[in-house]
């Protein structure tokens, strides 16, 4: 009766207190999407995604001029890694006729994205966790891999596997990662990881990277954010 119980507390709580993609999944839909349920949250939403966007663009300006334009994008895939509400999935499907893929496990953010963006043209959303979809997708073709820090939400395991796949894609694929980083310091705590540029180069080692100083703050600890890379080998 008593290893019963004990099984059944130590259950509880490793699943209380450990992170997993699931978990993670359920806190981060608490807290971005679970108050869009009437029009005016809607409205709210919309609001907040022009911001979002708008500081996205003023950040990234030169990466898009220099090295995003259409004719450099032309036979990549673009996808959206961690696509949330679809904010970016909407630029990208606006401004290139490539196909875009929007990997977003959750359902909740999808189903907002679809009411403020109705209609996106050559547009593909994958509702699963990353490192499931990636393994499916054609990834033998060039790619674009965007994500908006949503890789400094989720463990080291389901990290990897993203990176892996991405470092593994073929040569003249390109990534732009609004993902924080430092120079040496790391952060592990529960969605909320700061990694510092040993990690990210290490594990994107068949790209070129550009690391970008923009910085940031939040929980009382300091970093930056931004980089882009070329597959180069």
């Amino acid at each position: 009766m008593f290893s019963y119980l004990f099984k059944i507390i130590k259950k509880f709580k490793r699943s209380f207190y450990l992170q997993n993609k699931n978990t993670s999944l359920k806190e981060h839909d608490l807290k971005n999407y679970s108050k869009v349920n009437n029009d005016q949250e809607l409205e709210l939403e919309k609001n907040k995604h022009v911001i979002i966007l708008d500081n996205f663009l003023k950040k990234y300006n030169s990466v898009i001029e220099n090295n995003l334009k259409q004719k450099l994008l032309n036979n990549h895939l673009i996808i959206d890694i961690g696509a949330g509400s679809l904010i970016h999935t909407n630029y990208f499907c606006e401004h290139y006729s490539n196909i875009v893929y929007s990997i977003e496990p959750s359902k909740k953010a999808v189903d907002i994205g679809k009411k403020i963006y109705s209609n996106l043209k050559n547009n593909i959303i994958i509702n699963d966790f990353a490192e499931d979809a990636l393994k499916n997708l054609p990834l033998q073709q060039k790619c674009f891999f965007y994500t908006g820090h949503v890789l400094s939400h989720l463990t080291e395991k389901s990290t990897l596997k993203i990176l892996k796949f991405i470092n593994n894609s073929p040569k003249g694929s390109m990534l732009l990662f609004d993902e924080i980083w430092s120079y040496k310091s790391v952060v592990k705590n529960k969605l909320f990881y700061v990694r510092n540029k040993e990690f990210w180069i290490n594990h994107l080692s068949n790209f070129d990277i550009d690391f970008y100083e923009f910085e940031s703050k939040a929980h009382d600890v300091s970093f930056f954010k931004g980089f882009f890379g070329k597959k180069l080998r």
